[in-house]
């Protein structure tokens, strides 16, 4: 797996897909994000309750985010109810070199 690494003030997309077996796009019941920071301070956001995690179609998400910690952080869609599941994922930010 290749980590993502960006520079300070980047904004990155974190991204969610899912899907049956089949390949047919589903959405869960509930959907939640939460990005733990390199200070260790969570962010969470709720699907229908916060605008900034959006739905782009059927089973397809997004959160974008501004990095303001230079560190790795770590995230997370959890799903529940019909289509439960939850996927993790991680991505560095290096400091400026310039500023």
């Amino acid at each position: 797996m290749v980590v993502l690494s960006v520079v300070l003030g980047s904004v990155v997309r974190m991204s969610l897909h899912v899907a049956s077996g089949a390949g047919d796009e589903l959405d869960p019941t509930s959907l939640t994000f939460t990005l733990k920071q390199p200070d260790q301070s969570l962010v969470e956001y709720t699907f229908g309750a916060d605008v900034e995690m959006v739905r782009d179609s059927a089973g397809d998400y997004h959160v974008d985010w501004l990095t303001s910690q230079p560190g790795k952080h770590v995230y997370r869609f959890s799903g529940s109810g019909l289509y439960a599941g939850a996927d993790e994922e991680s991505f560095r930010v290096a400091r400026s070199r310039i500023l």
